[in-house]
């Protein structure tokens, strides 16, 4: 599994995925089975226009550099968020994220930055949250961590089954030798 293929899975679950679906991606047999659809439909089109992309080979080169190669330079973080805050922020996007988020691109991004950033130096997060974020309210701060937290426990017998819960794929309890 690559990360443009990862991109283009999310793109496409959020370009026509509806808001309630029937499948669950949460287990690793419904999310390899739907990446693997989505690669056979690439390989497919490669297959349908093989005679154009003999003639015009640069069309199929074209198409995998805008892909792959951006994955496979070196990434720099502000260029990364300030893609996909363009992507998210143009209007049609920004409109469906304040609809089902209850905040913009912006708002979004500033959020996940700013926890981001405290989690560069600090394990954890204090409720209630005291800080301020220009242009970002309490509610919105709220509504963020009530989306995308889930409460688990500090006991580290019961840190597993909150893991499995959270349908983390492989998630592992146990520390590497390296680390201690």
């Amino acid at each position: 599994m690559y990360e443009w293929e990862l991109a283009l899975l999310a793109k496409e679950l959020i370009v026509l995925a509806p808001e309630n679906g029937g499948v669950d991606l949460g287990s690793w047999e419904r999310f390899s089975l739907t990446l693997n659809k989505l690669k056979d439909l690439d390989n497919g089109i490669s297959v349908r226009y093989e005679a154009l992309f003999r003639q015009h080979i640069f069309i199929e080169m074209y198409r995998i550099a805008h892909q792959q190669f951006w994955w496979q330079g070196t990434l720099r973080l502000d260029s990364e968020v300030t893609r996909y805050l363009k992507i998210f922020g143009a209007p049609a996007l920004d409109s469906i994220l304040q609809q089902r988020l209850g905040f913009s691109a912006h708002v979004l991004f500033t959020i996940g930055l700013s926890v981001s950033g405290h989690f560069l130096t600090e394990f954890e997060l204090s409720a209630p949250l005291t800080f301020n974020l220009c242009g970002v309210t309490s509610e919105q701060i709220a509504l963020f961590f009530a989306k995308y937290c889930k409460r688990g426990s500090t006991n580290p017998a019961t840190m597993a089954d909150t893991l499995k819960s959270m349908a983390i794929p492989h998630a592992s309890m146990s520390i590497p030798a390296n680390a201690r």
